[in-house]
């Protein structure tokens, strides 16, 4: 029973991580708000998703060494943490900010917690692999319907389209999980 536990908290830290793919949802309010270009605003998604290849590998080698939990809480800090710089960043129109925040910070963070539930629970269902691992991955697709159609939305509204603000509710929010 245990072990489905783990598998179900592997799905919800997914669901969050899984939001980095709704960034084509805050791409127009970006360019508006800051007046940067489209493709100047893509690079923080590119560097997140560049960033979570190589933490993701890196964890992977040493999540033997520091253990599932150090990685995983590690991961999610990070990436909390990757929104809220991104947040300060975008108050003071700062492009290198959103990189540093949303792809350096939140791309690691993306990586080191996401490999920590696929592996672990990979490991422990000898039995049920496919559908255990399954279910975590799903987790992570999730994540980008969750964002675009529920918090972001909601977060939007409740800051009266501030985009930087809707960062700063999702980083604390995220902190918080």
């Amino acid at each position: 029973m245990k072990k489905w536990i783990i598998a179900i908290i592997g799905v919800l830290v997914h669901l969050c991580l899984g939001t980095v793919y709704a960034w084509s949802f805050f791409q127009a309010p970006l360019v508006e708000s800051t007046g940067w270009s489209n493709s100047q605003t893509a690079w923080a998604f590119s560097f997140s998703i560049l960033m979570l290849g190589l933490a993701a590998a890196w964890g992977g080698i040493n999540l033997p060494k520091y253990g599932p939990r150090k990685l995983a809480v590690s991961g999610g800090v990070l990436y909390a943490l990757g929104y809220l710089v991104s947040a300060f960043s975008l108050k003071y129109n700062s492009l290198f900010g959103l990189y540093l925040g949303f792809g350096l910070l939140g791309g690691t963070g993306l990586g080191l917690a996401y490999v920590t539930p696929v592996a672990t629970v990979s490991k422990w269902f000898t039995k049920f692999q496919g559908l255990a691992t399954g279910m975590v991955v799903m987790g992570f697709g999730f994540g980008a319907l969750l964002m675009s159609k529920v918090l972001a939305p909601v977060f939007l509204k409740l800051s009266g389209g501030d985009i930087a603000q809707t960062f700063q509710y999702t980083g604390f929010l995220f902190l918080i999980l």
